[in-house]
């Protein structure tokens, strides 16, 4: 599952789109999607799963990805995005 599909997401996009408008996703919509404010709000184990399926798509073994280099990662890309440690 990825991030946009998550249902907290989806209930944010319901809210501010008007899916009976002629172009519902419209660009001031996109640019209202904050990726890392997504991130923030997800729990260690969603963003694990959807990692961990995102990297199954990608025939990245995932399996051999430790928790704690899996952790590492996730800590330094929030790092990046300014996400405040859990």
């Amino acid at each position: 599952m990825s991030i946009l599909n998550h249902p907290q997401t989806q209930q944010f996009l319901n809210q501010i789109i008007f899916w009976d408008a002629k172009r519902p996703i419209t660009k001031k919509v996109l640019n209202r999607i904050d990726i890392a404010a997504l991130i923030a709000h997800l729990s260690p184990d969603s963003l694990r799963s959807m990692t961990r399926d995102l990297l199954y798509k990608l025939q990245t073994p995932s399996e051999h990805i430790s928790d704690v280099e899996y952790d590492t990662a996730i800590r330094r890309y929030g790092e990046r995005l300014n996400v405040p440690p859990r």
